[in-house]
């Protein structure tokens, strides 16, 4: 089609007339069923034309060509065309095969058929040389900007010519592709598996299904990313209750994705039933017809009783497709695993999109071409609690963290809500007053807030709140095991905190502010008798008389510093601290794990170094724990760096590291106030036994180092906002993060 219409089969060119070739070619385009009397009438016209289409029909058949069965009213063709040939093989063009691969495209398309058939054909003709030529122009358009990139100059010229023989206009430079949106941050171990799982689904014919789990708005442009500038499509549906309006959308968008078929998906869209099951047998005709490998990425938000069914029935269905159900709620991912359960291992793939660390974000700001150093970009993780979509946000408004964090972006915040499914206006609004609380909360402190009496109520709300995944059980200490990254909570824990801060302060802001002044009241006389630093806090809040302003974002109460060096302490016993100038910890290839406690603290391991990040309320500090051991005696080495360090309550006192034993106490490591709630970190605190602190710089490596008798060693955090990176932890020279449970 790409020139003058001919006919091969079995790789051997057919003679046929100019009536069978655009019979043919008809059929071949339009990729469905037609009635014989249709195109009888479309290429003929006039009173014999049903007469003469058996006749041409008879003729194809002598010739070999009989791919219409006897005694159908309706005909249909599915076979390949030139068309999709040098469109499927555009991505693979090299430099050697670029002459062979311009020469298929030999002059006007579908030359050869200008007097054939009735004024209805010949429209059908121009309109489909006109979509022909949009798609070479586009298609020729795609191949110069990649050889534009390469700066490949002799290429450039090949395809120059050729489109101005064809009366194309390409620009005389090409600038590279504008960034995906949402997509400054990549993930790319998850995005090289995505496609290694397309491969699969291409060398095997077979469909494939994935499952996707990660922050609002990282899914899809995960995937659109992994498949960019790749011979794959990539389709991106919004699933929602109404069966009939996702069809409609899968429609549109393979449209788009396969514009060929535009006037048979078209009519499809016009005629989809209340059942379905037909509008599904029909759309993946088309599918099988355009012979394109597909990604068809399904964004759920809530279970769908007929989504089950659908997917099973593309999984048996004999194409290149990779489904892809892309989720964010941990609750809903299991629910649709739950209702998939029996589908061929061989076909199924688990993929989670990790929240974004330090390494990250500095590799986002080295493609912007942006300095960004390795404290900075450890601080934007701890405030965008490592979600793309909350970085790009604050990158797109210039409101990325030098100092302290700006607030939540509306962007984050609208996400956040647009997730949610099954909440009523009235559980939306009772889980805004309980993201007041500024604690992990039990259910009479829930009922309190509420202002329900009746328990089953209460009960009723946070068991959904649960299944939604927007809380989760909190326990005061929290403990996390080395290198799995395991942590399980107590069944017997009563008390609840919200799964992340972004999620808090995104229903936190839904309530009206008089009703948060009235709330923050209420809580300062509930914590008057039950914690003075709760109610100091919301009656700071509160605008209460007779309570002292502290500034947010840091403790007032720290030791005194003093530049005296640490005494040792009885078990634990640390030398003086020392600086690493010039020191750059070496990285692996290691890819990001993370591991999210129910109080927000993210704990991760990515290219052999360990992070612990936290963004939390302004409550008391959590405990979290890393254990080690038991362990013998020896000498133990920690390289360190402590990029921020926030609090607001003083009790518990907040540190942001502690070595110790797990039972005597641990030597803390915390941050001395700045002058003003404005200024940077000025340094860190060492706290030994004796309670002589000392200054440390921030945001420099650190060696800390000492002796141990042996026995439990552990590592612990409690801070409310902290971001600190650990390089080496070894005893007796042999690494410890690398297992979290050695006997040295």
């Amino acid at each position: 089609m790409l020139g003058h219409v001919y006919v091969t089969f079995n790789g051997h060119t057919v003679q046929v007339s100019h009536k069978g070739a655009a019979l043919l070619s008809y059929l071949a385009l339009e990729g469905q069923s037609h009635h014989r009397e249709h195109l009888a009438d479309l290429l003929w016209d006039h009173p014999q034309s049903l007469r003469n289409l058996r006749v041409e029909l008879t003729r194809l058949k002598q010739q070999g060509i009989s791919p219409f069965p006897a005694r159908q009213p309706m005909l249909s063709l599915n076979c390949p065309t030139d068309l999709e040939q040098w469109t499927h093989s555009a991505h693979a063009v090299t430099e050697n095969t670029l002459p062979d691969w311009l020469a298929r495209v030999r002059g006007f398309p579908l030359s050869g058929l200008e007097d054939v058939g009735s004024s209805n054909f010949r429209n059908w003709l121009d309109q489909q040389r006109w979509r022909i030529n949009e798609t070479m122009e586009r298609t020729l358009t795609e191949v110069y900007t990649r050889f534009s990139q390469r700066g490949q100059a002799q290429a450039l010229a090949l395809i120059r010519e050729r489109a101005g023989r064809l009366g194309f206009t390409l620009p005389d430079v090409v600038a590279p592709s504008a960034p995906l949106e949402g997509s400054l941050v990549q993930h790319h171990p998850q995005q090289a598996e995505l496609r290694r799982i397309a491969q699969k689904a291409q060398d095997t014919s077979s469909s494939q299904l994935v499952f996707l789990h990660g922050l609002p708005g990282t899914p899809r442009s995960a995937v659109a990313a992994a498949f960019q500038g790749t011979p794959w499509k990539a389709m991106q549906v919004q699933m929602g209750p109404q069966r009939r309006l996702v069809q409609a959308a899968l429609i549109q968008q393979l449209v788009r994705t396969l514009p060929e078929y535009k006037a048979p998906l078209l009519d499809l869209l016009g005629h989809l039933t209340e059942e379905g099951e037909l509008d599904l047998i029909q759309i993946s005709a088309v599918i099988a017809r355009a012979a394109q490998p597909l990604i068809l990425a399904l964004h759920v938000i809530e279970r769908q009783p007929w989504l089950t069914n659908a997917v099973r029935f593309v999984l048996d269905f004999p194409h290149p497709m990779v489904v892809v159900l892309c989720t964010s709620s941990e609750a809903v991912r299991r629910e649709l695993q739950g209702d998939l359960g029996g589908v061929d291992w061989t076909q199924l793939h688990h993929l989670s999109l990790p929240a974004v660390g330090a390494q990250g974000i500095q590799w986002a700001m080295q493609q912007q071409a942006q300095p960004c150093t390795p404290s900075q970009a450890s601080r934007w993780a701890q405030c965008t609690e490592g979600w793309p979509l909350y970085f790009q946000t604050l990158w797109d408004t210039q409101a990325l963290p030098l100092g302290r964090c700006p607030s939540q972006p509306d962007a984050a915040t609208h996400a956040v809500l647009t997730d949610l499914h099954g909440l009523s206006a009235q559980e939306r609004g009772q889980l805004s007053r309980l993201a007041q609380i500024q604690d992990r909360f039990d259910v009479a402190q829930a009922a309190h807030v509420l202002a329900e009496p009746d328990l089953t109520g209460v009960l009723r709300l946070l068991r959904l709140a649960r299944e939604q995944g927007l809380l989760v059980p909190a326990a005061a200490r929290e403990d996390v095991q080395l290198p799995g990254l395991t942590t399980w909570v107590n069944d017997l824990e009563t008390h609840l905190a919200f799964v992340s801060e972004t999620v808090r302060v995104a229903f936190a802001r839904q309530l009206p502010a008089p009703e948060r002044h009235q709330l923050r009241v209420q809580l300062s006389e509930y914590y008057q008798h039950r914690c003075p630093a709760m109610h100091q806090l919301y009656a700071v809040r509160a605008g209460l008389s007779g309570c002292p302003v502290q500034a947010e974002g840091f403790s007032g109460v720290l030791p005194t510093p003093d530049l005296a060096q640490p005494e040792p302490s009885a078990t634990i016993q640390a030398r003086p601290w020392r600086l690493l100038p010039g020191y750059t910890p070496s990285l692996s290839a290691a890819p990001r794990q993370e591991l999210r406690t129910p109080n927000g603290y993210r704990v991760a391991l990515e290219g052999g170094l360990l992070e612990v990040l936290r963004k939390g309320r302004l409550g008391p500090a959590p405990l979290l724990a890393l254990p080690f051991g038991p362990l013998s005696a020896g000498h133990w080495e920690l390289k360190v760096r402590i990029d921020l360090l926030r609090n607001h309550t003083p009790e518990p006192q907040p540190y942001a590291l502690g070595i110790g034993d797990g039972g005597s106490g641990p030597q803390r490591h915390t941050v001395a106030p700045p002058a003003a709630p404005e200024a940077h970190v000025t340094g860190l605190t060492s706290e030994t036994a004796t309670g002589q602190p000392t200054v440390l710089p921030a945001e420099q490596w650190i060696l800390l180092s000492g002796e141990s008798s042996g026995g439990p060693f552990e590592l612990t955090v409690q801070a409310m906002d902290v971001a600190l990176t650990i390089s080496e932890l070894t005893w007796n020279g042999h690494s410890l993060l690398g297992s979290g449970r050695m006997q040295a």
